[in-house]
């Protein structure tokens, strides 16, 4: 039984670590739309772009993955993508 209980605990650490990775992921995203969109001096055709890009990059990645669970290297691939899109878009948020 403590070998069995050992193996479950490993795999609910595991589980976890993704479930934390992909709410990282949809908060970063959120938190992206909702700066965007609050941003003043920005035109409405530059927030049109950046949040169209957000939700095609990582929205509907989300959306393809929801009902199964993909690994935490994968969230944090996506992650990356996001947050290189939103960094190179940052000067016209400025």
């Amino acid at each position: 039984m403590v070998k069995e209980a050992e193996k479950y605990k490993l795999e609910d650490r595991e589980k976890k670590k993704k479930m934390e990775a992909k709410l990282a992921l949809k908060d970063y995203a959120s938190n992206m739309v909702d700066t965007v969109s609050n941003i003043l001096n920005l035109n409405e055709a530059d927030k049109t772009q950046i949040v169209d890009a957000v939700e095609t990059v990582v929205m509907s990645w989300l959306d393809e993955n929801e009902n199964k669970l993909a690994e935490c290297e994968n969230y944090e691939n996506e992650m990356r993508k996001l947050e290189n899109l939103c960094n190179s878009m940052w000067p016209k948020m400025n």
